[in-house]
C-alpha cells in the first residue's frame, strides 16, 4: 500500500508544456480524501495524463480529456460526483493481459533521449503511434483510471464511474501496442476485478467507430467476458482492418458466441441505425448474458462532426445508448474514454453520456427509421448470432422489401385509369381540394366544364369498382389476368348523364386504404370504418359549401353506391336547410353496404317540401339499374326524424354534433356547450355555430362575396376587401365575424354570448370607482406594464400626471423597467390619438386651428396660444385624487 501511495502521489514539472493544466485537481497528500458519502456517481481524472503529447500536433491530443473536463466544471456536474484518486497501473496488473515485452517497452519509453524517439519514430507511425518521455507515466495513468473505477463499481462503493482518461486502449493486443493505444484499459481492469471481486461475468459494450481489435483478442476464448462491438468495417479495409471485426468472427474454443460484432460496410451512420442494432442485437444479447458489471469503450469518433469517424452519432444518440444499458448488472456501469478526435464532437458527446449517469432523462431523439444499410446489417448479425443466443429472432430483424419507389398499388393504378378515362372521354376536370382532403382524394373528385352554369347537377358519390378475379389453378392460387377484370357500374350511368346534358360530379370517396396515421388524427372515430365514413363525409360537406351550393343548378340529384351511402346521408343531415332547396332527388345504391337510420333523413316534419329518395338494393333491383328513367317514379316516402332542437335564449352556446373537434370550440371560455341537432349555424340572435362563415338564408349574398374574390383577397387587401363585405353584409342583414385564427374567432363568440341578452348599460356598470382601480386599468393596458408595475409607478411617483411628466431615464431606474418597457410608456402619453382613416380630418383641422389661433395671436399675448389637437380635443384628469380637490 505504501508503493501505490506513493504513485499516488504527482510531481509536476514546471516546464512541461501542459503544466497549468496539471493544477486543475490539487490535493495535499496529508489530507486524506474523504468524499461525500451520499455520491452514488464518480469521475477518474487527472491531468498528469496530459504528459502524453506529440510536440507537431496529433488527433490523440491531451486537449481531448480537458475540454470534457472544463465543460464538466462548467455545468458543475462535478460537485454532484465523486472524485476517485488515480493510480499508475501496476506490473502485475498489466501482465493479466499482457506480456512481459509489452511492459518492458512501454516502461522503457520514459527513458528514451530525444535522438531515440526521432529514430524510432517511422517505426512507432507503422503502429499509429506515438511516443515520448512522458507517454509511460500517461498510459499506466489512464489504465489505473480504468482499473480503479471497476473496482470502485464492482465493490459497491459507486453504482456508476466515468473514466477520463487517455491514452486509449481497446487497440492495445497482448502483445502489441497499435493505434494510439498502449496498454489495453477495458481489459486489464475487467480481469482485476475477477481477480478481486466476486463480480465475473462482465460485459463490454464498444461503441468507437473502430473495431476493439485489443479487446475481442484478450477475451475471444473466455466465455465470462462478452464483447459486442459496433463500428465501421467496409469489408475488413477500415482501422485496423482485416477480417477480425467482421460479424462472423464470434470467438474460439469456450468463447464462441461471445464476441459479437456488428461491422458497419459504409460511413454516414447514425443514430437511428445505432439505436435499431440495439434493440435487435445488443439488448437482448446482454439481458440474455445477465452481466454482473457494464463497461463502456465509449469511443466518440463515431459521432456527428468527428472528421475520422465519419459517422453521424449525436449526444443524444449516445446518452440513449447509455441509458439502455443502465438497466442492466443492477445499474453497475464504468464508461472509459476510448476515441474521440473533433474536440467539440467529443466534448458535448461526454456530456451528453454523464448526464444519464446523474439520472437525467437523455435528449429526445427526433421521428427516425434505420437506414436499408444498418437493416440489412443487424439482420445478417442476427443470422449469425442467433446461433449461440436465443433471445435473436431474426424473423423480427428481416428488412422489408425497399421496393416502393418503382411499386404500384391496385389502388393506384385505378386512380390513374379512372383520371384518364373521365377526362379524356368526359372531357371532364379534376376539382381542387384543400387540407386534409388533398393526400387521401386527390385525383378522385373530377366535374364536368359547366358546373357553375347547368342547371341540373348529378352528384355521384361511389367506391372502386368490384375486381373479379379468376384463378389459373385451385392447387396455386396464381391469377388468371387474361380473364380477370373491373366492373365499374358507374361508366354507363355517366354516359346516360353526359348524353343528357347534365353536369357531373365524380367523388371516389374511397380511393385507397387508411394507414394508421390518417386513422389517430381523427378522434371521435371509435373504429376503421366510422373513420373512413368520417373522411368521406367531410370530402362531400368540402364539395356542398363550396361547389354545389355556389353553382347556378336549380335540381341537383344525389346518387350514392356502395359505402358511399352513408356520407351523402351525412351531408344531408348536416346541410339541410340549404340541400332542400335544391335537391331533387337522393337515390341510394345500397348493395351489401351498411347503413345506419337510413330513412331519418328525407322527412324533417317542419311543414317544408320533401327530399324525395328511392333506396335499390343491386340484388333485388336490378331492373332500375338498366332503365334509369324509371327510377323517379320510385321515390320513397320517409320516416319522421326527431325533433330539431331549438336554439333558447340560456346561457350555453348550442353546438351542431358534428362540429366535435372544430378547433373554435377549444378557444370558447366562460360560456358552456350545448350540442345538439340545430337547423342553423351561428346567425344574429341565435346561438349556435358550425365552422362555416356565411348565412343559409341568403345564398346569394354568400355568392356575391364568393365570386366577386373578397375571401381570397382578405389576406394582403383588407381596406377595400372589408368595405365590400361591409356593404354586402348591410345590404343582406348578415353578421361576419372575421378572425385571424380559431383562438380569436372563440373570443369573440365568448364575449357575444356573455352580452346577448345583457342590458345596454351592463359595461357602464362595472366600470372603476375609485383613482386607483382606474389608474390600474388604464397602465395595464400599455403594453408590458403588468399590475406591478402599476404599484410601482404609483408608490415612486404618485399619480398619472407625473408618470407622464416623467423622462425616460426617470422610468429607467425604477426596479422591472427596462428601455422595451419605458419607451412603450413614454408613446402612449406622446403619441397623438391618429389612424391612416383620420389623416385628413386631422390635417383640416389642424389647419382650420391654426388659422383661429393665428386670430387670437393678433388680438391677445403669447400666453393664449396653443398647440392645435390632429383631430380632436381629449381632455383628461391628470391629477391624483389630492391634487384634483385641491384644483
Amino acid at each position: 500500500m505504501a508503493g501505490r501511495q506513493d504513485d499516488m502521489d504527482v510531481d509536476t514539472n514546471a516546464q512541461h508544456p501542459y503544466a497549468h493544466a496539471l493544477k486543475a485537481h490539487p490535493r495535499s497528500n496529508s489530507v486524506p480524501f474523504q468524499p461525500p458519502k451520499d455520491l452514488t456517481v464518480g469521475y477518474v481524472y487527472s491531468a498528469e495524463m496530459t504528459s502524453h503529447f506529440h510536440p507537431q500536433g496529433h488527433q490523440e491530443t491531451p486537449e481531448r480529456i480537458t475540454r470534457i473536463w472544463s465543460a464538466i466544471v462548467l455545468e458543475k456536474y462535478h460537485t454532484k460526483m465523486q472524485w476517485l484518486p488515480i493510480r499508475p497501473v501496476t506490473k502485475a496488473e498489466a501482465l493479466l493481459v499482457h506480456s512481459q515485452i509489452t511492459w518492458d517497452l512501454i516502461e522503457a519509453y520514459q527513458y528514451m533521449s530525444e535522438q531515440q524517439i526521432a529514430d524510432s519514430a517511422a517505426y512507432y507511425e507503422q503502429l499509429s503511434l506515438y511516443v515520448m518521455a512522458g507517454t509511460t507515466r500517461a498510459a499506466r495513468l489512464s489504465c489505473g483510471a480504468v482499473i480503479e473505477a471497476g473496482l470502485a463499481v464492482a465493490r459497491g462503493r459507486l453504482r456508476k464511474v466515468f473514466a477520463i482518461c487517455r491514452p486509449p486502449g481497446h487497440h492495445a493486443e497482448p502483445d502489441q501496442s497499435m493505434g494510439f493505444c498502449f496498454f489495453n484499459n477495458v481489459a486489464v481492469a475487467s480481469r482485476v476485478v475477477q481477480q478481486l471481486t466476486p463480480i465475473k461475468r462482465i460485459l463490454i459494450l464498444d461503441w468507437d467507430v473502430h473495431h476493439g481489435n485489443g479487446t475481442q483478442k484478450a477475451f475471444n476464448d473466455d466465455p465470462s467476458v462478452l464483447y459486442i462491438s459496433l463500428h465501421r468495417y467496409e469489408g475488413g479495409t477500415f482501422y485496423p482492418c482485416g477480417e477480425f471485426g467482421g460479424m462472423a468472427s464470434c470467438g474460439e474454443g469456450d468463447g464462441l458466441g461471445y464476441s459479437v460484432n456488428i461491422p458497419w460496410p459504409e460511413r454516414g451512420m447514425g443514430d437511428a441505425d445505432y439505436i435499431h442494432a440495439f434493440q435487435r442485437i445488443v439488448m437482448p444479447i446482454a439481458m440474455e448474458f445477465a452481466p454482473e458489471l457494464v463497461i463502456i469503450s465509449a469511443g466518440f469518433d463515431a459521432a456527428l462532426g468527428d472528421e475520422l469517424g465519419e459517422c453521424n452519432v449525436s449526444p443524444a444518440g449516445y446518452a440513449h445508448m447509455t441509458h439502455m444499458l443502465s438497466g442492466l448488472a443492477g445499474g453497475r456501469l464504468v464508461v472509459a474514454l476510448e476515441g474521440g478526435y473533433n474536440l467539440d464532437a467529443t466534448m458535448k458527446s461526454a456530456v451528453a453520456v454523464i448526464k444519464v449517469l446523474l439520472g437525467e432523462a437523455p435528449d429526445p431523439l427526433p421521428p427516425m427509421q434505420a437506414s436499408e444499410t444498418a437493416t440489412e446489417t443487424v439482420y445478417m448479425v442476427a443470422k449469425e448470432q442467433s446461433k449461440y443466443w436465443k433471445s435473436i429472432d431474426t424473423k423480427s430483424c428481416e428488412p422489408r422489401d425497399e421496393v416502393e419507389s418503382i411499386s404500384f398499388s391496385i389502388p393506384e393504378i385505378l386512380q390513374a385509369h379512372r383520371f384518364h378515362y373521365l377526362s379524356t372521354t368526359f372531357k371532364m376536370m379534376q376539382v381542387p381540394l384543400l387540407g386534409d382532403l388533398v393526400d387521401p382524394f386527390k385525383g378522385q373528385v373530377l366535374c364536368s366544364q359547366d358546373l357553375f352554369d347547368n342547371k341540373t347537377l348529378v352528384v355521384l358519390a361511389h367506391e372502386f369498382g368490384n375486381l373479379r378475379l379468376e384463378l389459373e389453378s385451385i392447387m396455386t392460387c396464381d391469377l388468371n389476368l387474361e380473364r380477370s377484370y373491373l366492373l365499374d357500374f358507374s361508366k354507363e350511368l355517366m354516359r346516360w348523364i353526359n348524353a343528357e346534358g347534365y353536369a357531373l360530379i365524380d367523388v371516389n370517396l374511397y380511393p385507397k386504404p387508411f394507414t394508421s396515421v390518417q386513422q389517430s388524427y381523427k378522434r371521435m372515430a371509435n373504429n376503421k370504418n366510422a373513420t373512413r365514413y368520417d373522411e368521406a363525409s367531410n370530402l362531400l360537406t368540402y364539395l356542398w359549401d363550396n361547389y354545389m351550393q355556389l353553382s347556378k343548378a336549380q335540381k341537383i340529384i344525389f346518387i350514392g353506391h356502395g359505402p358511399a351511402c352513408q356520407p351523402l346521408m351525412d351531408l344531408i343531415d348536416g346541410r339541410f336547410n340549404s340541400i332542400k332547396k335544391s335537391v331533387k332527388g337522393v337515390i341510394q345504391i345500397v348493395g351489401n353496404a351498411k347503413l345506419y337510420d337510413i330513412f331519418r333523413l328525407f322527412d324533417y316534419g317542419d311543414g317544408g317540401s320533401l327530399v324525395p329518395g328511392v333506396l335499390l338494393n343491386k340484388r333485388r333491383h336490378s331492373w332500375a339499374l338498366k332503365d334509369k328513367s324509371r327510377l323517379a317514379l320510385q321515390m320513397a316516402t320517409a320516416r319522421p326524424v326527431p325533433p330539431v332542437v331549438i336554439p333558447s335564449s340560456g346561457n350555453n352556446i348550442i353546438v351542431n354534433p358534428l362540429q366535435r373537434g372544430n378547433p373554435v370550440l377549444e378557444s370558447i371560455r366562460n360560456v358552456g356547450k350545448e350540442f345538439g341537432d340545430i337547423v342553423a349555424d351561428y346567425q344574429s340572435q341565435i346561438s349556435s355555430l358550425t365552422p362555416r362563415i356565411h348565412s343559409y338564408t341568403n345564398r346569394k349574398a354568400w355568392s356575391t362575396l364568393y365570386f366577386a374574390g373578397l375571401i381570397d383577397t382578405l389576406r394582403y387587401q383588407h381596406k377595400d376587401s372589408i368595405r365590400e363585405l361591409t356593404k354586402v353584409c348591410i345590404t343582406n342583414n348578415m353578421t361576419i365575424i372575421v378572425a385571424f385564427s380559431s383562438e380569436e374567432a372563440g373570443h369573440y363568440l365568448s364575449i357575444f354570448k356573455q352580452f346577448e341578452y345583457k342590458p345596454p348599460n351592463m359595461i357602464k356598470e362595472r366600470r372603476d370607482k375609485d383613482y386607483y382601480s382606474m389608474l390600474r386599468t388604464s397602465l395595464t393596458g400599455i403594453s408590458r406594464v403588468n399590475k406591478t408595475d402599476v404599484e410601482t409607478l404609483r408608490s415612486s411617483l404618485g399619480s398619472i400626471a407625473n408618470i407622464a411628466k416623467a423622462p425616460p431615464e426617470q422610468l429607467s431606474n425604477l426596479p422591472g423597467f427596462g428601455q422595451v418597457k419605458v419607451k412603450n410608456i413614454k408613446n402612449a402619453f406622446e403619441k397623438p390619438f391618429r389612424n391612416h382613416a383620420t389623416s385628413s380630418l386631422a390635417f383640416m383641422a389642424s389647419s382650420q386651428e391654426s388659422k383661429e389661433t393665428d386670430d387670437v395671436i393678433q388680438d391677445g399675448g403669447e400666453d393664449d396660444r396653443r398647440d392645435p389637437s390632429p383631430v380632436w380635443d381629449i381632455e383628461l384628469d391628470l391629477n391624483g385624487p389630492e391634487e384634483a380637490a385641491n384644483a
